[in-house]
């Protein structure tokens, strides 16, 4: 089987391996390569959005220890939005 990448880098040569091979659905080399970039795109909007979540967790920890109750629970509803969203991402 072959790696993405190598489709990626390669694709003129995977192209016409396939053609001596008389595989007729050569359109499934894009549809991997794009199908890996989505893949990407969705990884890095989920890890953002975990970082961020736990950059505001921190400080929700510093909020409260300040005795800042009702700006650490507008922060904690920031990190329920962003758990609801983080979870739709997932699920892709």
């Amino acid at each position: 089987m072959l790696q993405v990448n190598f489709l990626r880098e390669n694709k003129e040569r995977v192209l016409e391996g396939l053609k001596k091979r008389s595989f007729k659905e050569l359109d499934l080399v894009d549809a991997a390569i794009n199908a890996d970039d989505e893949r990407k795109k969705l990884q890095f909007e989920l890890d953002s959005q975990l970082s961020e979540m736990n950059k505001i967790s921190k400080e929700i920890g510093i909020l409260m220890k300040d005795g800042k109750k009702e700006e650490a629970e507008a922060a904690k509803s920031k990190t329920s939005q962003y758990k609801e969203s983080s979870k739709e991402l997932q699920s892709q």
